[in-house]
């Protein structure tokens, strides 16, 4: 299961990024990816964790968190998408 802020952009187009506003430094610049996206694995059955307490924790992890009914991965967005984009040989 993985837990995603949605990605807000701007509807206005762009020549320089399909839409994303320029940031004058020749990158386009997205709000979303400030997000934190939390990949959570339940080492139990979803029915027995799935708990007020359980939610908070994993709502609030801003590092790798491990207990013993599941386990918590965030990440940046910018940092997930960079991780894999696949780059051209040149």
């Amino acid at each position: 299961i993985a837990l995603l802020g949605a990605p807000q952009f701007k509807k206005e187009k762009s020549l320089f990024d399909y839409g994303a506003p320029y940031n004058g430094n020749g990158k386009a610049t997205y709000r979303g990816f400030n997000q934190i996206a939390r990949f959570i694995m339940f080492k139990k059955p979803f029915e027995e964790v799935i708990n007020t307490p359980n939610l908070i924790s994993i709502e609030k992890a801003d590092k790798i968190l491990k207990t013993d009914d599941f386990r918590v991965y965030p990440i940046n967005q910018e940092d997930l998408l960079d991780d894999g984009w696949e780059y051209e040989d040149e």
